[in-house]
């Protein structure tokens, strides 16, 4: 359970980073803070849509967190079969 976390949470926070180096100006880390680099994703999301920006900081951080949930379930099934093909 810890490792699974842990796993979430460096997977989340590598692709807070990855996201704030692909946007422009490209290759630069204008904000160091994962939450201002959050904030910053949340504000373009509310002004290009029109949401308002406490649901776009909501809609920001999922979509940020689908890659780290993708490789947790990834991680326990391959975890979870190889616990089987040792009890065997």
């Amino acid at each position: 359970m810890l490792l699974s976390f842990l796993i979430f949470i460096f997977t989340f926070i590598l692709t807070i980073y990855g996201v704030e180096y692909i946007l422009d100006p490209f290759g630069q880390f204008l904000f160091k803070n994962p939450v201002e680099i959050i904030g910053s994703l949340a504000f373009s999301i509310a002004y290009v849509t029109g949401v308002p920006p406490k649901i776009s900081i909501f809609i920001g951080v999922a979509i940020l967190a689908i890659p780290a949930i993708i490789l947790v379930i990834l991680f326990n099934r391959r975890r979870k079969n190889k616990r089987k093909k040792k009890l065997r």
